[in-house]
């Protein structure tokens, strides 16, 4: 959970939601992408797939998207999260 409230005190702006962030990423807007621990596989073998093209950094947090929800303060699950640059 540490590592999740670190990241999330950032200064920078942080992108959530899988269309979002996809198109982010594809942009080379991101330095980071964060999935919660229950992001699906299928879903997250496109990250891993653009991560060397695109240039971030991609991690599977051990949060899952309800915890992640929680920690960024909106009502809803957040199952992606992307750091701009």
């Amino acid at each position: 959970m540490k590592a999740a409230q670190e990241i999330l005190k950032t200064k920078k702006k942080v992108i959530y939601g899988t269309d979002a962030v996809l198109r982010e990423a594809k942009a080379k807007t991101l330095t980071s992408v964060f999935t919660s621990s229950n992001y699906p596989a299928d879903m997250f073998v496109k990250f891993e797939e653009l991560k060397d093209s695109c240039n971030f950094e991609l991690e599977r947090l051990n949060e899952d998207s309800e915890e992640l929800g929680a920690l960024l303060r909106k009502t809803f699950l957040v199952s992606v999260i992307g750091i701009k640059k």
